[in-house]
């Protein structure tokens, strides 16, 4: 890529909005965007809630059968 090239590329995706539906165009792009991010570690939160609870029964079993064995 050349330097011309790579210039433009810069201007073109990062450049600033110059009226008011540019504007609103770039801040419901980046809301949506932004709604997926918060959904992706919505997930992860509720599959790591469910993971502490099930290694908490775990553990809890663990603790029953060596109590048990020492006996």
């Amino acid at each position: 890529m050349s330097v011309f090239s790579f210039q433009l590329y810069i201007r073109n995706t990062l450049q600033t909005p110059v009226n008011f539906r540019q504007l609103r165009s770039l801040i419901r792009n980046n809301n949506e965007m932004l709604a997926e991010v918060v959904a992706a570690f919505e997930e992860k939160a509720q599959l790591d809630f469910h993971y502490s609870k099930t290694l908490k029964k775990i553990a809890i079993r663990l603790h029953k059968l060596t109590q048990s064995a020492e006996s």
